[in-house]
C-alpha cells in the first residue's frame, strides 16, 4: 500500500506541475482566428477575432504583406466573451497597395504578446481610379434649365455612383445629379466609380451659376430724311437685335433703316455678359423731313475795306469752307487780300440740317503803284527832289499825315533826326478801290564826325579799350593817327596794344556823303609801363652739358598775369647779329633766380646768357649777363677693331672719344661661354689703342665712358675679333726638320724638309688670315718653292703635312 500510495502521489504531482506549466504558457498566447472574408477593398472594414489565454490586455490589429513585417492599422473594439475571445473591427488603409499575400494578426500590450497570424490569406484588391469629369467647371446662368451632369468611367465594367454635393459621407445613387440654377454661386458636385467590388475616391465637378446680365443702355435716335443713319452703338456687350419684345431670334447685326421717307420704327436689344443674356430694351428710330437750303446773294467788297460778317436767309445757320469744315459762327471776310471766296451755308429746322448753299464773296483789288526806290538817301544840303511813283490817281501822305495828290519833295536843310528815317506813303485808285500803301523811307544824312575816348595807363602787353563815338549815318570808315583803320555801322569799342606810350587821334572819318569834320582836341593817350630785366653775373663761368645753370636777375615795373621767366643761351659769334638765343629746358624761377638744365647734347664752346619774360603777348628780353659761359660737353666713345686673327695672335682695338680728356672707359668681352669681367682703363690720347688676346672668337663691347663732366654716351660700342685655329696638332720632329726662308718674303718663298724620303709625298698649302687657300702643291723633293709676287702684302699661314704629321709657319709678304 505504501508503494502504491507513493506512485499515485508522484503521478498527481506530475500532472499538477504540468497543469501549472500549461497555465503559465496559456497566459502568454494570443491566436488570431480565420477571417470571414478572403478579399477586401482599400478603405473597407473587416472583423478580426482572437483567442487569448490571459484575462486582460490592450489589443490592436496589424497588417503584413510579407508575413514578417507587421504594421498597426485603425481598429475599434467590438466584443469580448468569457472564454477570453476578443473581436475588433479593422479598417484596411485607403492607400494599401493591391496584393494577394496579406496576413492579419492581433497583438496585445500589457502584457506584450504578438498574436499568431490568422490562417486566412487576405487579398487586397486595387482601388479604382477617379472617373473622368470635365476639365473645366460648368458655367450656367441663373434660372436656366439644365440637364444632368456627366462623367466617364475609366473601365467599361465600372459603375458611376453620384453623391450630389457630399464630398464625404452620404449615400450614392446611380442616377446622375442635375445641378440647381436657383441661386448664383459656385457649387461642387461629386461622383465616384465602383469596379470589382471596390469604390474609387470621389471626383469633383464645380458648377458656376452666374447672375443674369443687365439690360444695355440705349437712347432713341432722331434721323433726318435722306441722310445716312449713324452707326448705333448702344452701351453693352454681345448685343442681339430683335423686332419683338419677346420671342423670336436675335441678330448680331444692327438693322438698316431707310431714310427716304419719314417714319418711326422700334427695335429691341439685349446684351450677353459671361454667357448670360439680359432682358430686352426698346430702341426707337424716328426719320424727320429735311428743310430747304437757306437763301444767299453775291457780295463784292474793296480790298482793305472794313471787314464785315457774311449773312444768309434762314434759321440755325451753319457755315462751311469748301473742304467741308464748319465755322463756329458766321465768318468775317478779311479784305487784306483780293480774290473770290466761296463759302457753304445750311439751315437747321427741327434738328435736321438742310442741303448746302454756295455763298460767293469777291474782294476787289487795285495793284500798288510802282516806285523806283523804297529807301531814298539824300545828303544834307543838296537840292530837294520830288519823290516819284507810277500809277493812276496817285495819293501821297507825308510823315506829318498830310495828304496830297502832288508828289512831295523832302527838305534837305537838316539831317534826319529819326534813326528809322522819315516815311512817305503813296497809293493809286482804280475801279473805285484804293490800293495798299507803298512806303518810301527818306534819310537825310549829315557828314560824319568821330570822337575818341579812353586815356589810361597800362602795362606793356595788355589790350586797352578805346571808345569811338560817331555822329551821322553809317556805315563809317575811319583812320587814326597811328595808321589804324576800320569800319563801323555805329558807335564801337576797339582794342589796342601799344608797344610804347601812344597818343591816338582821329585822322579821317567818312560815310556815304563824304569826308566828315574832325572834332578838335579829341584824342586818347595810352601810357605804357615797360618792365625791364637785368641779367646779373654768373656764379660759375664753366658748366658741363646736362647740368643745371643758375642765373640771377633784377626787374623793374610789373609783369602781366601769366608771365614766366626763362633762361636763354646763344653761342658766341664774331658777328653778333648771327647770335641766336634759344630757351634752356626746364627753367624754374624762385627768389630772383632762374635755374635751367643745359642740354646733354649741347656742343662745347663759349655762350652768352640772358633772362627773358614771356609777359604774355609781348615778351621782354633781359640784358645779357657780363659773364661769358663755357660749356664742356659730355663724353662719347666709339669702339673700333673688327678683325680676324689666328690662335695665339694679339688683336689691337681702339676707342675714339669726344669731349675733354682724360677719359675713363670700361669694356668687357663675351663668348659662347659667357660674359667676361668688366675692365676699366683711363685714356689721355684720342684715339686710344689697347691690345686684347682672345683664345677664340670674342665680342668686345664698351660698357661706360666718363670724364670730368660725368657719364657719357656710347656709339658703335661692340666689335668682334674672329680667331681662326691652326689646323691639326704640330709634330715636333717635323717642326724640327722644316726650314722656311726668307721671312719676310718678297717674291719667292723656299720650303725645305730635311730627311724627306723620296717615296713620301708632302702637301704644302698657303692660306690667308680669312682661311682661304691661295696656293697649294704636293712634292716628293726636300726643297720646294712658292711664287708670292701675285699675293698682296700681309700675313699668311703655311701648312705642311707629311703623312699624319703636321706643322704650321707664319709668313709675312712684303
Amino acid at each position: 500500500m505504501t508503494k502504491l500510495y507513493w506512485q499515485h502521489l508522484f503521478i498527481f504531482l506530475s500532472c499538477f506541475i504540468q497543469l501549472v506549466s500549461t497555465s503559465q504558457v496559456l497566459a502568454q498566447t494570443l491566436d488570431t482566428e480565420p477571417l470571414a472574408v478572403t478579399s477586401v477593398c482599400p478603405g473597407s472594414q473587416i472583423d478580426v477575432t482572437g483567442i487569448r489565454t490571459a484575462p486582460a490586455g490592450e489589443f490592436s490589429v496589424q497588417l503584413s504583406n510579407d508575413g514578417a513585417t507587421y504594421t498597426d492599422i485603425p481598429s475599434t473594439f467590438l466584443s469580448a466573451s468569457g472564454r477570453y475571445e476578443v473581436s475588433y473591427r479593422a479598417t484596411i488603409p485607403a492607400n494599401t497597395p493591391a496584393g494577394t499575400t496579406y496576413r492579419i494578426r492581433l497583438v496585445s500590450k500589457n502584457p506584450d504578446i504578438n498574436g499568431t497570424p490568422s490562417s486566412s490569406i487576405l487579398t487586397v484588391k486595387a482601388k479604382p481610379a477617379l472617373p473622368t469629369v470635365p476639365a473645366n467647371s460648368l458655367s450656367l446662368c441663373q434660372a436656366q434649365s439644365t440637364g444632368p451632369l456627366s462623367a466617364t468611367p475609366t473601365d467599361a465594367s465600372a459603375v458611376l455612383v453620384w453623391y450630389g454635393t457630399n464630398a464625404t459621407g452620404g449615400t450614392g445613387v446611380l442616377t446622375p445629379t442635375q445641378p440647381s440654377t436657383g441661386n448664383a454661386g459656385v457649387v461642387n458636385y461629386y461622383v465616384a466609380q465602383q469596379l470589382n467590388g471596390c469604390e474609387s475616391d470621389r471626383a469633383v465637378t464645380p458648377v458656376e451659376v452666374k447672375p443674369p446680365s443687365e439690360a444695355p443702355d440705349v437712347q432713341s435716335l432722331l434721323v433726318c430724311q435722306n441722310t445716312t443713319v449713324p452707326v448705333v452703338q448702344p452701351t453693352g456687350q454681345n448685343l442681339l437685335w430683335y423686332t419683338n419684345s419677346t420671342g423670336g431670334t436675335g441678330s448680331v447685326t444692327a438693322p438698316v433703316v431707310s431714310t427716304s421717307q419719314t417714319s418711326q420704327t422700334t427695335y429691341y436689344i439685349s446684351q450677353t455678359t459671361n454667357g448670360c443674356e439680359s432682358p430686352r430694351v426698346a430702341f426707337t428710330i424716328t426719320v424727320t423731313p429735311t428743310p430747304p437750303a437757306p437763301g444767299v446773294t453775291q457780295k463784292n467788297i474793296c480790298q482793305f475795306a472794313p471787314a464785315e460778317p457774311v449773312t444768309a436767309i434762314g434759321e440755325g445757320l451753319h457755315w462751311y469752307n469748301l473742304d467741308g469744315n464748319m465755322f463756329g459762327e458766321a465768318p468775317t471776310i478779311s479784305t487784306d487780300k483780293g480774290g473770290s471766296f466761296s463759302l457753304l451755308v445750311t439751315q437747321t429746322v427741327g434738328g435736321c440740317e438742310s442741303p448746302k448753299a454756295t455763298f460767293v464773296v469777291t474782294v476787289l483789288t487795285t495793284p500798288v503803284p510802282t516806285v523806283a526806290k523804297t529807301t531814298v538817301e539824300i545828303c544834307q544840303g543838296t537840292t530837294a527832289q520830288s519823290l516819284t511813283a507810277t500809277g493812276t490817281n496817285l495819293k501821297w501822305t507825308d510823315p506829318n499825315g498830310n495828304v496830297t495828290t502832288t508828289a512831295p519833295a523832302p527838305p534837305t536843310l537838316s539831317a534826319s533826326t529819326n534813326p528809322n528815317g522819315d516815311v512817305y506813303y503813296v497809293t493809286q485808285t482804280a475801279n473805285g478801290c484804293e490800293s495798299p500803301k507803298v512806303a518810301i523811307t527818306v534819310f537825310v544824312q549829315s557828314l560824319p564826325t568821330l570822337s575818341i575816348l579812353g586815356s589810361t595807363t597800362a602795362n606793356l602787353g595788355l589790350e586797352v579799350p578805346l571808345t569811338l563815338t560817331f555822329l551821322g549815318v553809317g556805315p563809317y570808315q575811319y583812320k587814326l593817327s597811328n595808321g589804324l583803320t576800320g569800319t563801323a555801322i555805329k558807335d564801337t569799342t576797339i582794342l589796342v596794344m601799344p608797344a610804347q606810350t601812344t597818343i591816338y587821334q582821329v585822322a579821317e572819318v567818312r560815310n556815304k556823303c563824304g569826308a566828315g569834320l574832325l572834332t578838335g582836341g579829341s584824342s586818347a593817350t595810352v601810357t605804357v609801363l615797360v618792365p625791364t630785366i637785368q641779367t646779373l653775373a654768373l656764379t660759375s663761368a664753366t658748366v658741363c652739358a646736362g647740368t643745371s645753370l643758375t642765373a640771377s636777375f633784377a626787374t623793374s615795373e610789373a609783369f602781366n598775369s601769366g608771365n614766366v621767366f626763362k633762361l636763354q643761351l646763344a653761342k658766341v659769334e664774331t658777328d653778333t647779329t648771327k647770335m641766336a638765343y634759344v630757351d634752356v629746358p626746364m627753367s624754374q624761377t624762385a627768389n630772383g633766380e632762374v635755374v635751367g638744365t643745359i642740354p646733354a647734347n649741347a656742343t662745347s664752346g663759349l655762350y652768352r646768357v640772358r633772362v627773358i619774360a614771356t609777359n604774355p603777348k609781348i615778351p621782354i628780353n633781359g640784358t645779357i649777363s657780363p659773364t661769358i659761359l663755357t660749356i664742356r660737353p659730355l663724353p662719347a666713345a666709339t669702339l673700333t677693331g673688327n678683325q680676324t686673327i689666328f690662335e695665339g695672335q694679339p688683336a689691337s682695338l681702339s676707342v675714339v672719344f669726344s669731349g675733354d680728356a682724360p677719359w675713363t672707359f670700361s669694356y668687357r668681352d663675351s663668348t659662347s661661354a659667357g660674359l667676361g669681367a668688366v675692365q676699366s682703363l683711363t685714356a689721355t690720347i684720342n684715339p686710344y689703342p689697347f691690345a686684347v688676346n682672345p683664345k677664340k672668337t670674342t665680342a668686345y663691347f664698351l660698357t661706360s665712358v666718363s670724364n670730368g663732366c660725368g657719364s657719357g654716351s656710347l656709339t658703335d660700342r661692340m666689335v668682334i675679333v674672329s680667331v681662326n685655329p691652326l689646323l691639326g696638332i704640330e709634330d715636333q720632329s717635323l717642326a724640327d726638320a722644316v726650314e722656311v726662308y726668307p721671312v719676310p718674303a718678297t717674291a719667292n718663298l723656299t720650303v725645305r724638309i730635311n730627311g724627306l724620303p723620296v717615296t713620301q709625298t708632302a702637301l704644302l698649302e698657303i692660306m690667308d688670315l680669312n682661311g682661304h687657300t691661295t696656293n697649294r702643291q704636293e712634292t716628293r723633293h726636300a726643297t720646294s718653292s712658292f711664287a708670292l709676287d701675285q699675293h698682296p702684302a700681309g700675313t699668311y699661314i703655311l701648312h705642311i703635312r707629311v703623312g699624319d704629321r703636321r706643322v704650321s709657319r707664319r709668313i709675312v709678304k712684303l
